[in-house]
């Protein structure tokens, strides 16, 4: 719209400095026949002087015989002829009335508006026919205020004219590109301003968005309350065990039962005094001391083991050994991958679980797939959701509070796989947050 404006405003100059140049190649006219015509005027009446000086004395011959207006104008006419331009002249009296020359071309009169040109711009400019035009003038040698038109060619005018128009439209094309390409930059520079406070303004608002997300969270979970859940998610099957063997042995004398018991005893104080060091660890927030993945390793599959003794884990670390993970990252880590052990078994007690390491230049991914089955679609939309469970009788609470978890050491818990073989969650944590063995 406003290079549209810029080209408008440039056109409409360029018309008029058009006019007003065509109207100085008139002018030029104008004044070289004007000055030519007023000196052959006063030629003619310097020589009808000469004349009279030479005159007997004792002949009177009347002033008025020399200097007749109509006499002087068809004589400066007849030698107006010999101007290149012209090729004819007619004279016209203050009324505009037409003087009979013999060097007239046709016959006219001058109008009323016409007769108002010369007397405000000195001339006025028509077109007689095809090839001729009239130029009038009042010249200052002339009484009573007659005025001469002289017929020129229109050619060398137009040619003039032609001249002009061919230079402004090549200066104005320059002009308008130059003046476009200036507006380009112009454009530029401020979409370019506009982009940079645009992605400012984006970076502010995901700032914004990750604080109020971090804030949401500490309210929802302080870790400590995420904590606490996953204690009572983790006692809830133990318990349900216990209760079930007390039952058959109020019901019966059985003793065989009896390391039923001490063993959910053992998997109940091990699950509590686990939870209270992640706890304990969560509450002081300060990192105390490294585990390398190796490590880790080694205590995740002695847990596996000893939680899950029908399943079957495979460990690959690959480009994640040498990697160590601080207190808080490995307790709430172990406490994320043992609710997805727990997942996998409670579909499939002998399931085969996979755990891969994999380390980029900016996160430590570690992949949990299992061969235990998918998990219901319809559930997919709500899956870190607390009460959404695909198990019967399951709380759903599971895999929330370790969302929560993940998110409370800027971690992420996705899930990368679902069919009907199995699943695969992915566990990413910052690499900022550990860093590899010298």
């Amino acid at each position: 719209m406003s290079a549209l404006i810029m080209l408008l405003i440039m056109i409409t100059l360029l018309l008029i400095s058009r006019n007003q140049l065509h109207k100085q190649v008139i002018e030029s006219e104008f004044f070289t026949l004007k000055t030519a015509f007023e000196k052959i005027l006063r030629d003619e009446m310097l020589d009808s002087l000469s004349e009279d000086l030479n005159l007997s004395d004792s002949t009177s011959i009347p002033q008025s015989t020399f200097f007749n207006t109509s006499e002087k104008i068809e004589q400066a006419a007849l030698q107006s002829l010999k101007i290149s331009q012209v090729f004819g002249v007619q004279g016209f009296d203050s009324a505009g009335r037409s003087i009979n020359l013999a060097t007239a071309i046709g016959t006219s009169s001058l109008e009323a508006e016409m007769i108002s040109d010369i007397h405000s711009h000195g001339w006025h400019y028509r077109v007689m026919d095809d090839h001729l035009g009239g130029l009038s003038i009042q010249p200052e040698e002339l009484e009573d205020g007659y005025f001469v038109e002289f017929q020129i060619l229109s050619e060398p005018l137009k040619l003039s004219w032609q001249r002009i128009d061919q230079t402004l439209i090549r200066n104005g094309s320059l002009l308008g590109i130059a003046a476009l390409a200036l507006l380009a930059i112009v454009y530029r520079n401020l979409i370019n301003k506009l982009i940079i406070k645009e992605s400012l303004l984006v970076e502010k608002t995901r700032i914004l968005t990750e604080t109020n997300r971090k804030l949401s969270q500490a309210y929802k979970s302080a870790g400590l309350g995420a904590m606490t859940g996953h204690l009572l998610h983790g006692l809830k099957t133990p318990l349900t065990t216990l209760k079930s063997l007390s039952g058959d042995l109020n019901q019966s004398a059985n003793q065989s039962l009896e390391p039923a018991f001490v063993q959910t005893m053992e998997k109940i104080q091990n699950r509590v005094n686990r939870v209270l060091e992640s706890l304990q660890e969560l509450e002081v927030g300060e990192i105390n001391y490294n585990i390398s993945t190796e490590e880790f390793c080694k205590i995740l599959q002695a847990r596996f083991e000893r939680d899950f003794p029908e399943a079957t884990l495979k460990i690959e670390q690959g480009k994640g050994a040498g990697v160590n993970l601080d207190n808080l990252q490995c307790h709430l880590s172990l406490a994320i991958l043992l609710n997805l052990f727990q997942n996998s078994t409670d579909e499939k007690k002998d399931a085969l679980v996979d755990l891969k390491l994999q380390v980029n230049d900016k996160s430590l991914k570690i992949l949990v797939s299992d061969n235990a089955g998918g998990i219901d679609r319809s559930k997919m939309n709500r899956l870190f959701s607390p009460l959404v469970s695909s198990k019967t009788g399951g709380s759903g609470i599971g895999l929330a509070l370790s969302n929560q978890l993940a998110e409370s050491m800027d971690a992420t818990l996705e899930l990368c796989r679902n069919d009907n073989e199995g699943v695969c969650f992915s566990l990413n944590l910052p690499l900022h947050q550990f860093s590899s063995e010298e």
